[in-house]
């Protein structure tokens, strides 16, 4: 699923899709520069997840209203694998 694909049978409006999209975009150039290679992001409550390929570290974002972010082992550990 690409990060900016709406959910499975869930339509959120275009600009929190957008939000989506960007956040996820920096959090896989966070999550790059530790050396993970996150796969494709899935979505869950509120927000997308990912997990690295090789570590099995995870990453979300999420936006609420006009507050977004990212968090996660995937962007503050690097991969060890």
């Amino acid at each position: 699923m690409s990060p900016s694909s709406p959910d499975a049978g869930a339509r959120r409006e275009p600009d929190v899709d957008d939000a989506l999209a960007a956040l996820c975009r920096l959090a896989d150039v966070k999550a790059r520069r530790l050396r993970h290679v996150l796969g494709d992001w899935q979505p869950v409550l509120d927000g997308r997840r990912a997990a690295c390929r090789r570590c099995g570290r995870l990453v979300f974002v999420r936006t609420e209203g006009n507050l977004g972010g990212a968090a996660g082992p995937a962007l503050t550990e690097p991969c060890d694998r």
